[in-house]
């Protein structure tokens, strides 16, 4: 069966500059769940980063991608008080051809109904794809990785952190990122995703050599052991362990770009 092609680009942040690691978030979140739908492809995460902020058109973008729909968006945060405040996110799908929109919304929502708004994105952009979504395929899409919030606001803030770490080459960003998912799973000791993200940067730390030690393999493997006791079938759990085997077994003397 063909699938069909698609290009989550990343949402624009129309409020305060230190937004911006929500809005990413969000981005990243609805890739990970429209990945998950059968008969869907979806281009990875590093592909469409290319094209932050870029002033390309939605049909040059399609072309370069060899993609079908682009799904685009903007995010604006109004900070509310004890951490929770509300959103306006609205998100648009665009066929390439004609550059034409089937589908466009505007979520007001309240920060405690991210992961549901996360969800419905997904799930009509799937409707107006005429995808037929299995019922595991709706359990994914509905899954909250976590119900604290705030552990979910410093998990974002890790991933930022991550993502600048292998473009500044700096160990300071990926000692505050693996600071940030340590503070995510002592707010929430049940988020797998966080174990998951926190194993994977420990074996890179490990494998691009700027910690070659025994401990700190030691500390890639009981996070990802932790992920995995926590959500058995989390693709980001099994992932990290793979990570865990492959870089530690493999490694370079000399940190190098990962990518």
């Amino acid at each position: 069966m063909t699938k069909k092609m698609l290009a989550v680009l990343p949402f624009e942040n129309l409020g305060q500059a230190g937004d911006e690691y929500v809005s990413d978030g969000i981005t990243d979140e609805v890739i990970s769940r429209l990945s998950n739908l059968q008969g869907l492809g979806v281009i990875s995460r590093t592909s469409a980063m290319v094209y932050k902020k870029s002033r390309k058109t939605v049909p040059q973008i399609g072309r370069e991608l060899g993609v079908e729909y682009v799904l685009e968006g903007s995010v604006r945060w109004d900070h509310g008080k004890n951490g929770e405040g509300f959103m306006r996110i609205s998100p648009q799908l665009i066929r390439v051809a004609g550059d034409t929109p089937i589908w466009t919304e505007t979520y007001d929502m309240s920060t405690k109904d991210l992961f549901a708004l996360q969800s419905d994105i997904a799930e009509q952009v799937a409707r107006k794809l005429d995808l037929t979504i299995l019922e595991p395929e709706r359990k994914t899409l509905k899954d909250q990785p976590t119900k604290n919030l705030k552990a979910y606001d410093v998990y974002l803030r890790g991933r930022k952190t991550e993502y600048q770490a292998w473009t500044s080459w700096q160990y300071d960003d990926l000692r505050t990122t693996v600071s940030f998912f340590e503070e995510a799973v002592n707010y929430d000791p049940d988020f797998a995703l966080a174990y998951a993200a926190l194993s994977v940067v420990h074996s890179r730390i490990y494998f691009f050599g700027y910690d070659r030690t025994d401990e700190r393999l030691a500390k890639a493997r009981a996070a990802a052991d932790k992920a995995l006791s926590l959500q058995p079938d989390l693709p980001d759990a099994k992932l990290a362990l793979a990570y865990y085997y492959y870089l530690s077994l493999i490694h370079i003397s000399e940190p190098t770009r990962p990518y």
